[in-house]
This record gives structure tokens, sequence and C-alpha cells, in this order.
């Protein structure tokens, strides 16, 4: 069982997106564009991407990722909370690092991208939803490993978040949190990918309680 509280109970404010990660991503800019000098930029761009996931890849292994599934309702519906950056739908979550514990890492990620700067929310993480895996480098995901796959490039957990009754959440500016409603995501992976229109199929165990 799930308790769920409605979307009412819960406010968005925004802040203004850590300095230190955005000198990262203009660093990251610079390099892709050096790399692409005289070439073609579109195709020369993912190259350098696939690049450098596969540097990563062979210096620290398979990544370690997770993400956290947030649920809401509205007309005793469920609603999933989503982050929309540049239309592109996601589950607050992200890369564990090296050492980090799976929780720990989750609790960590909500905090840098739902909670205000320098609050750190104690989050009840529940159960373990799904593992999902990447044989290659082209971002597809699956609930399982293929086959023929002896080296997975990255595995992602998705655990259940249990939302209080009443939370401020502070994002980003330049992102949106969006409640989607669970009949939404059903299939429709040309507009979530494959992992979030899955949410209702591995959703469907649980009973819901509308408070």
């Amino acid at each position: 069982m799930i308790d769920l509280y409605e979307n009412s109970c819960y406010t968005i404010s925004t802040k203004e997106p850590i300095k230190k990660e955005e000198e990262e991503k203009e660093s990251e800019k610079k390099e892709i564009e050096k790399e692409n000098k005289n070439e073609n930029e579109k195709d020369n761009s993912e190259n350098a991407r696939l690049k450098k996931l596969k540097q990563k890849y062979e210096k620290q292994g398979m990544r370690r990722s997770v993400c956290g599934v947030l649920i809401a309702h509205q007309f005793e519906f469920p609603h999933i909370l989503l982050l929309e950056t540049n239309d592109v739908y996601e589950l607050p979550g992200g890369v564990l690092k090296a050492s980090e514990g799976e929780v720990e890492g989750l609790k960590r990620k909500l905090n840098k991208y739902l909670a205000k700067k320098n609050q750190k929310i104690d989050w009840d993480i529940g159960e373990l939803l799904c593992n999902w895996w990447q044989p290659n480098f082209n971002g597809k995901m699956y609930p399982y490993i293929p086959a023929h796959i002896t080296k997975v490039k990255e595995c992602k957990k998705m655990f259940l978040v249990n939302l209080p009754e009443e939370i401020d959440f502070c994002i980003f500016s330049g992102s949106k949190l969006y409640a989607v409603p669970l009949c939404d995501l059903y299939e429709n992976t040309k507009k979530f990918g494959n992992v979030i229109s899955a949410l209702p199929n591995i959703l469907g165990r649980f009973e819901f309680i509308f408070n």
C-alpha cells in the first residue's frame, strides 16, 4: 500500500543552478566544440559524447545511477512527479559517486534537485521497484540484461519515494516539475521514454490510499 496526498498539498519554488554545475557544463561544451572543429558538428558531437562515456567506463567500470518515483494524486488518481528541462522528462536522481550507497546517493540527488539550497530533507526512501540496464552507450535501458551482453555499461535502480503530507519543492530555474497522470505515461515511449512509460506496469501491484 502507498499513501498518497493531493497535488495541492505541495508547493514549488525555484533556485538558481549551482555555479559548479554550470561551469562543468560549459567546460564540457567547449571540449566538444573543440573536438568538432573542421568536422560535421552534429555527428562529431555524438562521437565526442560516446568517446567520453567509453573513457569513463574503461576507467571507472559500470556506471551506477538511481532515480526516485514520487507520487501524488488528483481526484483520487495517481500522478507521477517528473522534472522537465528542454522538453526532456526525467525522474529525479542521477549518477552515484564511486563509494556511495544507493539510498544515500538518492537522498543527495533529491536534495540537489528538489530541496532548497542548504536544506537537507531526510527523504523516506521505500522499496526498490526495478533495475534498469544499459548494455551499450546509446542510452537505451532494459529491465533485464540481454543474453548476449557480458559487460553492462550502466545499472539504474528505481526506488519508491514516500512523500509526506506537505513539502515545498524547490527546483532549478529553467526546469519544471509536473504531476503527470499515470494513464498519460502508459506506453507513451515517444514522449517519456521506455523507463518512465513502464511505471503504470511497475506500480500495478500496489494499492493506493488516497488521503
